[in-house]
């Protein structure tokens, strides 16, 4: 069995996570199980959208949460869980971890031992993992947010992940357009990201005005007789940005799921991207062999671990706010 940890978060991290599981399983043919944490109240059933789009041939299974229960994996096999929890927290005692990238390197040091014991720890960035054939079940634990961990199953992950299927009726017209001329998604976040109430503003708020100004600069230059599609959580504030003037722009409306305009955006030819993984999985599930993605050269506002640009991306200088 291939254990993952409940999908929270948005749809961009959820499918980060199934991704990475998906490819081990296509290497073992494990059946992967969701469990969910009975200690996160914020996890249900309807938060998963990713189930959404995950094919129905994909052999996959859910523990729902029972509130007040211990870890399933601290039921099933407690002592190599406390093995596993007890040299993280020796780790993080002796060498004093207390940034991400010290948490980087531990998990970086720890994980051919973590991997012996049935765990796979990998908060951000690439660390490969390996999965032997004993213990019997494998625990994936983190965001795994890199295409690294999909090996020589990138295509067949983005494949099955890429429905256009689950475009509604009422979107086809806009899909026509989007297929049918040299269409550019800009992926706008804003809401969360600039809030100074939340604590994402200090972690996120890299793609300023001057950011999505040179990239959209940048794609006039490279792209013959582009037409930007704009999705954003705040549609008012980003179509009042003075950089539309004289450009050919369509704004996404409002009304969409999350799936569903993820699925949009796949289907446009070129990218723009924002420091979100919902943006990554945009263009990741596109299949133009030609596109041109455009990104930010840094994806936090502090050091952190990453492994979100791809070397054939055009990264732009992205000069950081003030908060």
């Amino acid at each position: 069995m291939i254990y993952i940890q409940s999908m929270g978060g948005g749809l961009g991290n959820q499918l980060f996570v199934y991704a990475a599981a998906r490819a081990l399983q296509l290497e073992t043919g494990e059946p992967i199980v969701v469990y969910d944490d009975p200690y996160d109240g914020k996890i249900s059933h309807a938060t998963r959208i990713v189930e959404q789009m995950i094919p129905a041939e994909v052999d996959i299974d859910y523990i729902e949460k029972e509130d007040g229960k211990q870890l399933f994996y601290k039921q099933l096999f407690p002592i190599r869980t406390l093995i596993f929890r007890i040299s993280h927290r020796i780790y993080r005692t002796v060498f004093c971890v207390k940034n991400p990238m010290q948490r980087y390197r531990m998990e970086t040091v720890m994980q051919p031992f973590w991997n012996r014991l049935g765990f796979g720890a990998v908060t951000l960035g690439y660390i490969p993992i390996h999965r032997y054939k004993h213990p019997r079940d494998y625990v994936m634990l983190g965001y795994f947010c890199s295409r690294h961990f999909y090996g020589s199953h990138v295509e067949t992950i983005r494949k099955e992940l890429c429905r256009p299927d689950l475009i509604s009726e009422r979107s086809q017209e806009l899909l026509r357009k989007i297929r049918t001329c040299n269409s550019v998604c800009v992926h706008i976040r804003l809401g969360d990201y600039v809030d100074p109430t939340l604590q994402f503003r200090e972690l996120f708020y890299v793609c300023g005005l001057k950011y999505y100004e040179s990239a959209i600069q940048q794609a006039c230059n490279d792209l013959e007789a582009p037409i930007f599609f704009v999705f954003t959580n705040d549609l008012k504030t980003a179509s009042e940005f003075h950089f539309w003037e004289g450009l050919n722009v369509i704004f996404i409306p409002d009304g969409h799921t999350a799936v569903e305009d993820l699925q949009l955006m796949a289907q446009c030819k070129h990218y723009i991207l924002s420091n979100s993984t919902y943006s990554w999985w945009g263009q990741f599930l596109c299949g133009n062999k030609e596109k041109h993605v455009y990104a930010p050269n840094r994806w936090f506002r502090s050091a952190m671990p990453e492994d979100y640009n791809e070397s054939e991306w055009i990264q732009i200088d992205t000069p950081l706010p003030e908060i």
